[in-house]
């Protein structure tokens, strides 16, 4: 008797741990995944975002060069073998969300001022010494500097009923894969990001049920 029961006990632990585990997995399925502050776009978010002609950003760009921590050096002799290239469309917010629970008619609303803005850089990661030149000349658009994108004017926008909304700065950037060449000898592998473009202002909205 005493060990059918700890079969049982056994059993029902094994089927607890199952169920946290699903639960878990379910979790990382998430449709933001977080890059610093920096938050990419999947297809499946797309209906998030209510686009208004007209929000275009105002833009600044920063000549700076911004180098990864092992991207020192220029590398004598080095090339580089591009892998993949595709547009990555990013945004990051510019206020808090303002939730909307209570009223279908007298809608709240989220603003943020002229003033509100990020900075968002190029950059060149790569696991062997090669200059942002070499990759510059390659991939056909620039990774160096930065690009500061405000709003350019006031922005308030209504938050329907069951969601929770807030005011988002929206940009895309050129991403590219590669390897590092030594002649026909691949010596390492790296990534690189252009200056962002076609920024404008957006409202993300998120069902609260």
């Amino acid at each position: 008797m005493k060990s059918i029961k700890k079969i049982g006990i056994l059993l029902f632990g094994i089927i607890l741990a199952t169920n946290v585990s699903l639960t878990a997995l379910a979790a990382d399925t998430s449709g933001v995944e977080e890059i610093g502050k920096i938050y990419e776009i999947r297809p499946s978010q797309e209906g998030e975002f209510l686009g208004q002609n007209g929000n275009r950003a105002k833009v600044q760009i920063n000549n700076e060069i911004k180098k990864d921590s092992r991207n020192v050096m220029k590398a004598k002799g080095y090339t580089i073998k591009v892998t993949n290239t595709y547009t990555l469309n990013d945004y990051s917010p510019l206020t808090e969300y303002v939730a909307n629970r209570v009223s279908k008619t007298n809608l709240p609303t989220v603003s943020c001022n002229q003033s509100a803005g990020i900075t968002v850089g190029a950059s060149v990661t790569s696991t062997v010494g090669v200059s942002a030149e070499v990759v510059n000349a390659s991939v056909g658009y620039t990774v160096t500097g930065s690009v500061t994108m405000t709003a350019g004017q006031s922005y308030t926008f209504p938050v329907p009923y069951g969601y929770k909304g807030r005011i988002v700065m929206r940009f895309s950037q050129q991403t590219s894969s590669f390897d590092v060449m030594d002649g026909n000898k691949k010596v390492g592998s790296g990534s690189c990001k252009g200056r962002p473009k076609n920024s404008y202002v957006d409202l993300q909205r998120v069902s609260l049920w």
